[in-house]
């Protein structure tokens, strides 16, 4: 109970946040002609996203937020009872599979669970985005996330190691600067 409602109210602050940012985006009149039609922005739209979540998106939040935590309880479930097998195996001594091979079985078992923990984590998220912005159904919104996940697999692969590349070269910058500068004034040089 305690993972799904930590999921829940993740997924209703993803979804009041995405709703409120798509207000503002999509409501602001950017380029000022007065003949173009859009929607004005109420006074008060961080309420207003957690009604419209409220009443409108509580199910998808729900649906979303029970995948999780089905799949984060099945990790635990397997967890366990790899540990009371092995605690087994140590009492009596008889073992069909010797240690190290079931260690590493149970290792692959649990980081393949782990991944797809992660994979639904990363979609759900999304679709929660995605239903926030477009009002979809949780179903309608994880079918078109993923499905532009995979389509534009490459580009979001470019992205990441050029971001990681970025981030990277910036940290290094800043290190080399600082230590050039503690230099400068350890050596009295002006």
């Amino acid at each position: 109970m305690f993972l799904w409602s930590a999921a829940f109210v993740n997924g209703f602050a993803i979804m009041v946040t995405a709703s409120a940012v798509g207000m503002w985006y999509f409501s602001k009149n950017k380029s000022k002609q007065p003949d173009l039609k859009v929607h004005k922005m109420p006074k008060y739209y961080i309420l207003d996203s957690v009604a419209r979540t409220f009443l409108f998106h509580t199910g998808t939040v729900a649906v979303g937020s029970l995948l999780i935590a089905i799949v984060s309880t099945i990790r635990w479930f397997v967890s366990w009872l790899q540990a009371q097998l092995m605690r087994q195996n140590f009492e009596t001594e008889t073992t069909y599979i010797p240690v190290n091979i079931r260690l590493a079985i149970d290792c692959i078992f649990q980081c393949l669970l782990r991944t797809m923990q992660t994979l639904l984590e990363v979609v759900t998220h999304y679709s929660y985005i995605h239903a926030a912005i477009k009002g979809n159904s949780f179903a309608e919104s994880g079918r078109q996330v993923f499905s532009l996940i995979l389509k534009y697999t490459t580009m979001l692969a470019s992205v990441s190691v050029m971001t990681n590349a970025v981030i990277t070269i910036c940290k290094l910058s800043i290190c080399v600067s600082s230590c050039f500068v503690y230099y400068m004034i350890i050596s009295g040089v002006s």
